[in-house]
């Protein structure tokens, strides 16, 4: 019974680590397992950090996961959104789309 159980945690773990790590790979994010494993430790969310990596790298704007890591963890627990992590990186960035978003408001919608 108790070893179901510890094989139980130790692939719920397993996985828990290598959903963000397969998306990371997926986006051509560098990122390890012990990297993982120490966001983890830190209280991080790995996933938010990693799908905020992805956003901005598909915007043509790559940054380190650990400076997206420094960001989350200087944000309060109910500021920690992708939105909100991407301004602390790369505030111009997050200007530009706004402006962008409006403009495309302002405009109306459009008919094909």
């Amino acid at each position: 019974m108790l070893t179901t159980i510890i094989t139980l945690v130790v692939v719920w773990s397993v996985f828990r680590l290598t959903g963000p790590w397969i998306m990371a790979k997926a986006n051509g994010i560098p990122l390890s397992l012990a990297e993982l494993v120490g966001m983890r430790m830190r209280g991080s969310d790995a996933g938010l950090i990693v799908a905020t990596a992805a956003a901005l790298s598909k915007l043509g704007e790559p940054v380190s996961v650990i400076d997206l890591e420094v960001a989350y963890l200087s944000l309060p627990d109910t500021r920690r959104t992708v939105t909100e992590i991407m301004r602390n990186v790369r505030p111009q960035l997050v200007t530009r789309l706004e402006a962008d978003v409006q403009s495309r408001a302002a405009r109306g919608p459009t008919h094909l």
